[in-house]
């Protein structure tokens, strides 16, 4: 955009379009866009960044949402524990009412973490398994883009 050379002007307006990147930039600077960006910069400066009360709610605010077990240094707001308990939580939500998945998910990864120390031909059967598994995902799926999201859930077995 800011190549002389590659750049054409229309004749009409050979004379008052900017050419270099430098004309560009001044352009811009005197523009009325420019003007109208400076303003909508300085009023939030003025409304947001210099305004005190403002930064003291703001600091309250995060204080409020801090878990009164961490320590003031740290930048997090809940500990590990409290994280790990909050995932956990949302994933039994998520895999209420469907216990027989849950419990073939659990029978799996536990086939999954033993076939390191099982026989070559035991791993052979684990591969087996999921394959069946991860084809059954496509089996009489529409074939329409609402399959999309399913099908797309198989990339991270």
């Amino acid at each position: 955009m800011t190549d002389p050379l590659a750049r054409i002007p229309r004749s009409a307006f050979k004379h008052s379009v900017p050419r270099t990147a430098v004309e560009f930039a001044q352009f811009f600077l005197e523009s009325p866009d420019a003007r109208a960006n400076r303003n909508d910069m300085e009023s939030y400066r003025q409304q947001f960044v210099e305004n005190q009360e403002r930064a003291e709610a703001f600091k309250a605010s995060a204080q409020a949402e801090r878990s009164p077990r961490m320590r003031k240094g740290s930048p997090y707001t809940i500990s590990l524990v409290m994280q790990t308990r909050a995932v956990l939580l949302r994933r039994v939500q998520i895999l209420e009412g469907g216990w027989l998945l849950v419990g073939l998910n659990l029978s799996l990864v536990s086939v999954w973490l033993n076939s390191c120390t099982l026989t070559h031909d035991h791993a052979h059967r684990l591969f087996i398994i999921f394959g069946i598994i991860m084809g059954t995902i496509y089996y009489q799926s529409p074939e329409a883009t609402s399959a999309f999201y399913s099908r797309g859930g198989i990339l991270f077995l």
